[in-house]
């Protein structure tokens, strides 16, 4: 069954994510969400030197597009999220959800049909779906 919840205010997203996940009993599976964080760590992974660069974004940030899923990576839960964020300008930001503070944010995450385990891959340099 399908988890719908409100991330509250000045918390942590992926965190609280996996709280939250690990409560609703959804290991596997995908989610989405809208709404707005206060600042937030988004990376991009570039594929020669297969490593994150990571950006840091602050001032009020409305999520234009948020999806993700839920995976089992070395028997723990992991959280894959890729956010589009906007700021008062009207710029988009895109890319790997490291870390975010809420301000207000829905989320539905939906359960996987199968468990989805993540082993590394040497080509990607990544832990992917087996």
């Amino acid at each position: 069954m399908a988890a719908v919840f409100r991330v509250p205010p000045d918390v942590e997203v992926v965190s609280y994510l996996k709280s939250k996940l690990a409560e609703a009993g959804i290991s596997s599976g995908f989610l989405i969400g809208l709404g707005s964080l206060k600042r937030a760590t988004i990376a991009w992974y570039d594929q020669v030197s297969k490593r994150y660069f990571e950006k840091n974004l602050d001032g009020g940030l409305e999520v234009a597009s948020m999806i993700g899923n839920i995976s089992i990576k070395d028997n723990s839960p992991f959280v894959h999220i890729h956010i589009v964020l906007g700021d008062k300008e009207g710029r988009a930001y895109a890319g790997h959800l490291v870390e975010g503070t809420s301000f207000h944010l829905e989320i539905m995450a939906i359960p996987s049909p199968r468990p989805l385990v993540r082993r590394y891959s040497e080509y990607h340099g990544l832990y992917i779906f087996e």
